[in-house]
């Protein structure tokens, strides 16, 4: 017998098809289509899923993973659960997001235990596709525990990002699209299958459904769509006769003129062998207003649903495992399709198309492909940057490893239109990859499945025309793809250096003042990468400003990125491990290099570099100033000690000058400061601030006019060491040519 929360289900479904569902069918409909992803769009939430749990099992592993988790700054997710069916025991979090919570609630009133899932950020944050927000460890007790997002009746599932300073929500509507239910059972529903029905004749058309593991159901609803103006049903159908007067079919109107079979029985438990059918639904086939229908099963989380024999409901998702979809009408021949995986001339992007060989006026029902690379000693490469052209072309999963490459699959999860010519090359996906190690890597696209266990099942190309497969051949040009596309730099600050260590020291960060968003959003620089990080890569010193330039003029960049720069003077991406990387650049062409920081001046390479280059042939600015330090009159860098040089500091105001005194000078910004923070005021030549500020030229986290350590007299001691002054009001001028306001370039 199913259970009573199964049947109300089923019953209220059949009564409202009964008397004519008006409401229900324009809500059921309205959401029938996925919308095209825009740039509002909330991340897509997915639960894990587990179909062999063993009951008693004690510790279940349940991932919680997102996909478009782009500039996010806060998230509040509900998650309920049966607590007959699963108990909760533990949960971690995503170390990137400081801060998330991750609490839960025990029943009241009800078995259903809750968990709520709340972050917010101090700006927002992006998480590579197929990463985890928590880890989840439940045990297992009985039947299926479906763990299902909830969005009504006070739950809530939303995400906000900032936007000039405040949160705004972000769009998730239809909600079944952006919160994908998982659960823990030991076994999945049936496969359910819509046939394909290639050549039919006009006339009488029947239409069977048939089914894989089908063992001991006791409850079942689902829905198809189809085109009524191709195929009309015809009120009429045949049912398997293992089943009783309970089974029910009927057709409900949807948008345009597509219409939708419901199909729902319950009753005593049935079992089926495999390819049986299920029932038999009749149509009439007409090519008046067309030759093609899809059948496709329908998905809004309860629309396709089955229970077992004691009313447990089974778990289908993802859906288009279970729910296989058909085709009415074209020819038996199928134009083929070929995939072709390029990369572009920029560093580390790539674009996938899809080439059919003759005229596709179709639809395309799915596509699966997967992208592989090899995991060489050494490389942490991820994809990152996907954007898809097809809609509802996602990742599938994570980044998998299997004997000694990596992999990443996609899926389609809607069907797509085309109009496409003959031997057309038509783009569906860019992307970029990312990571650290040397050297170059193939990335390809695989003809079939990398491994007959999983993760590797239905991962090798393959694609659909009106629900017929259209697989053609692979094309790869994408060999020899630089793995980090970076610039390896050594690079010294003159203000945190210590001659006893032979390094800089950190105090920004053991101090807790270094900020973890990148600070060069303001002027003179006004760069706005969005480049931050969740905690202190180890050795952390700041953050600097990287500019590539053709020419040495400050008007031939062409692009820009910020890192950290780590206390031995090695330059990181926000990873904290690979070098910074740039994307927007054709590997083997060389370019000037720039290191900008807030208080020290402007360095820049003697000759253009060879991009990506290694860690073997990195540049230094630290030895050898006359062949390595761009310069036109005077010294670019200081001696720091002998034979180590060294940025150097005290340009406050921006002017790519160092000045101590008169109109304009640097020195005065420092007493400045400390009368403008300082608390109690009023401030004395001898009060001290603490904290991040450009004034603090020795970068201990303290800001000091006078006495031992003052950071004023870093400013004239380095224009006598660079100028032999003989007045206080000489000035030095930075050799690097820079755009700042009142600096001519």
């Amino acid at each position: 017998m199913t259970s009573p929360h199964f049947m109300r289900v089923t019953c209220n479904k059949y009564y409202g098809l009964l008397r004519g569902i008006g409401f229900l069918s324009l809500l059921l409909f309205f959401h029938m289509f996925s919308l095209p992803v825009r740039a509002d769009d909330a991340p897509i939430t997915y639960a894990g899923i587990v179909t062999d749990a063993i009951p008693g099992a004690t510790s279940v592993p349940i991932p919680i993973t997102v996909t478009g988790f782009n500039d996010i700054g806060q998230f509040t997710l509900t998650l309920q659960f049966d607590t007959t069916r699963v108990h909760f025991i533990s949960a971690t979090t995503n170390p990137l997001l400081t801060g998330m919570s991750v609490t839960y609630y025990s029943p009241s009133g009800n078995t259903l235990g809750k968990l709520i899932f709340a972050w917010t950020g101090v700006s927002n944050i992006s998480l590579d596709d197929g990463s985890a927000l928590s880890n989840l460890t439940f045990s297992y007790i009985t039947g299926t525990g479906i763990l299902s997002w909830s969005y009504y009746f006070g739950s809530i599932c939303r995400y906000k990002r900032y936007v000039s300073g405040s949160l705004i929500i972000l769009n998730d509507e239809p909600k079944y699209l952006f919160y994908k239910n998982g659960g823990i059972s030991y076994r999945g529903a049936p496969v359910t299958f819509a046939p394909v029905i290639t050549d039919p004749e006009p006339g009488a058309l029947p239409v069977p459904v048939t089914v894989n593991d089908f063992i001991s159901i006791g409850a079942l609803t689902l829905y198809l769509e189809y085109d009524s103006t191709i195929i009309t049903y015809q009120n009429s159908f045949t049912k398997n006769p293992a089943f009783g007067s309970n089974f029910l079919v009927g057709s409900i109107p949807g948008i345009g003129t597509k219409k939708m079979i419901v199909i729902q029985w319950y009753g005593t438990a049935v079992s089926l062998p495999d390819g049986d059918t299920l029932c038999t639904l009749n149509f009439i086939y007409s090519t008046d207003n067309g030759t093609t229908t899809t059948l496709n099963w329908f998905d809004n989380g309860p629309s396709c649903e089955y229970a077992d024999g004691v009313g447990d409901e089974l778990i289908d998702m993802p859906f288009d495992d279970y729910y296989i979809n058909g085709n009415v009408g074209g020819g038996s021949e199928v134009v083929l399709i070929d995939i072709i995986l390029q990369k572009s001339s920029n560093c580390g992007e790539f674009v996938v198309k899809l080439k059919p060989l003759d005229l596709l006026e179709a639809t395309l029902t799915k596509i699966i492909f997967t992208v592989k690379w090899a995991a060489t000693t050494g490389s942490d490469v991820q994809l990152k940057d996907i954007t898809a052209t097809w809609p509802g072309l996602q990742q599938l999963g994570g980044r998998e490893l299997f004997d000694g490459n990596y992999y990443v699959t996609f899926r389609s999860l809607t069907a797509y239109a085309v109009n496409w010519g003959a031997n057309t090359e038509n783009t569906i996906m860019t992307f970029r990859h990312t990571g650290t190690g040397d050297g170059e890597s193939d990335f390809t696209i695989i003809p079939e499945d990398y491994s007959t266990e999983p993760p590797g099942l239905n991962t090798g190309y393959y694609v659909e025309v009106s629900s017929v497969e259209a697989t053609g051949s692979i094309t790869n040009n994408a060999n020899g793809a630089s793995l980090n596309c970076g610039l390896y730099v050594k690079d010294f600050l003159q203000g945190p250096y210590s001659a006893a260590t032979h390094l800089m020291h950190t105090d920004l960060v053991t101090t807790n003042f270094l900020p973890m968003v990148q600070p060069y959003n303001t002027a003179p620089w006004l760069y706005t990468g969005s480049e931050q990080i969740a905690s202190y890569p180890p050795g952390t010193v700041d953050w600097v400003l990287v500019e590539l330039r053709t020419g040495t003029a400050a008007n031939t960049m062409v692009g820009r990125r910020v890192g950290l720069l780590k206390n031995d003077g090695t330059l990181m991406d926000t990873n904290g491990t690979s070098p910074l990387v740039f994307h927007s650049f054709i590997p083997g062409n060389a370019y000037y290099v720039v290191v900008y920081h807030r208080s020290h001046l402007p360095v820049m390479t003697a000759n253009a570099v060879i991009l990506p280059n290694t860690a073997a042939t990195r540049h230094d600015f630290t030895t050898n100033p006359s062949a390595n330090v761009y310069s036109t009159t005077n010294a670019a860098v200081l001696p720091l000690e002998d034979g180590v040089y060294g940025q150097i500091t005290g340009d406050l105001n921006h002017d790519n000058c160092l000045k101590f005194s008169g109109p304009g000078n640097d020195r005065g910004l420092i007493i400045a400061k400390i009368i403008a923070v300082y608390t109690p005021p009023p401030a004395t030549l001898n009060s001290v601030i603490t904290g991040y500020y450009n004034e603090d030229l020795n970068m201990n986290s303290v800001v000091k006019y006078s006495g031992s350590q003052n950071d004023q007299g870093i400013i004239f001691s380095n224009i006598d060491a660079l100028t032999n002054p003989t007045i206080l009001t000489t000035v030095y001028q930075g050799q690097v040519p820079v755009s700042y306001a009142g600096q001519n370039p």
